[in-house]
């Protein structure tokens, strides 16, 4: 399990034996979504001349656990 890998969290496995976790769902909307928001809004430290806004990097707060399939559905 790496670092970033929540217990539960799927793996591929290629054909070289290498183990390779799968983003969680969270994860992908975190880099698709709200990466390129994060992105424009750095624009302004450009704009201003100075760091106004900074980011911490994305991290699933402990103790959170995924929904199940049936909490999903609802």
């Amino acid at each position: 399990m790496t670092a970033t890998q929540q217990p539960g969290d799927a793996t591929k496995t290629f054909s070289f034996g290498e183990s390779v976790p799968v983003l969680s769902q969270r994860e992908v909307f975190d880099i698709n979504e709200i990466g390129s928001i994060k992105a424009s809004l750095l624009a302004m430290n450009d704009w201003a001349g100075e760091e106004i806004i900074r980011f911490n990097p994305y991290k699933l707060a402990a103790g959170t656990e995924q929904a199940s399939q049936s909490d999903q559905l609802r």
